[in-house]
């Protein structure tokens, strides 16, 4: 018999019977790392089969994982941080665009734009936290347009930390695809910022009606406009500081 190390029950077999802790942990070696990175990439568990499955079945997928399993998927906030650094990496080594250089062209004064380039460097040095930032402003007009639904806000802002997170593999292999062939997919951003989302919500929701997909890209449509608000009320009001 053998003593917990977490909880000090009594352990009879691979896992402790109060804590669910295993009983031994395999010492960690070549093995166990190869194993670790595996399981990431795996496609029956971690990250590709997350992309996978929320990119084929979002409205099962987050289904089973709100109601069955939340080890089927990866942490849907993971997930999202995961893929705005695949879409920073892109930005950085593919693409090397910045999002400050699309203010030379508006015809603003300097110092505005001197604030509007500094706020847009750290967008694109945050990339992440902005992704999350969005995620609960569209979650909250999906709650706004959904509120009969018995999904909570919370719940739909895990639903959105994937859908933001297949938008941003999307928009990342679009600008990859455009950089190295030049070929630019018609109603590509459409697809990724609104259609798609549009379907997982509802998916999730298990109602595919013609008026359920307009009010999700409503939804969607409100939730991008109230974020450029946001900025352009930041910008002016660090402007008067």
């Amino acid at each position: 018999m053998k003593i917990c190390k977490n909880c000090k029950a009594d352990v009879h077999q691979k896992y402790c019977p109060h804590c669910g802790i295993s009983a031994e942990l395999p010492r960690i070696n070549g093995q166990y790392i190869i194993n670790e990175v595996a399981q990431v990439f795996n496609f029956n568990k971690g990250i590709l089969f997350t992309i996978r499955e929320m990119v084929l079945r979002p409205g099962v997928s987050i289904r089973r994982y709100f109601h069955i399993d939340r080890n089927s998927l990866i942490k849907p906030t993971l997930f999202i941080i995961i893929c705005s650094l695949m879409y920073s990496i892109t930005q950085e080594f593919i693409t090397g665009d910045s999002l400050s250089k699309n203010t030379e062209t508006v015809n603003i004064d300097s110092s505005t734009s001197l604030l509007v380039d500094q706020l847009f460097d750290w967008i694109e040095k945050n990339f992440g936290y902005t992704l999350i930032f969005i995620s609960v402003i569209i979650s909250f007009w999906v709650k706004i347009f959904f509120k009969k639904s018995a999904y909570n806000f919370y719940e739909i802002l895990m639903l959105v930390f994937f859908t933001m997170g297949i938008c941003t593999i999307g928009e990342t292999i679009d600008e990859a695809i455009v950089h190295f062939t030049s070929l630019e997919i018609p109603y590509f951003s459409f697809l990724t910022l609104f259609l798609y989302p549009s379907y997982a919500v509802c998916g999730l929701l298990d109602d595919h009606k013609l008026i359920n997909y307009i009010k999700a890209i409503l939804a969607h449509l409100l939730a991008y406009i109230s974020f450029i608000l946001i900025i352009t009320l930041t910008v002016y009001a660090l402007k008067l500081i």
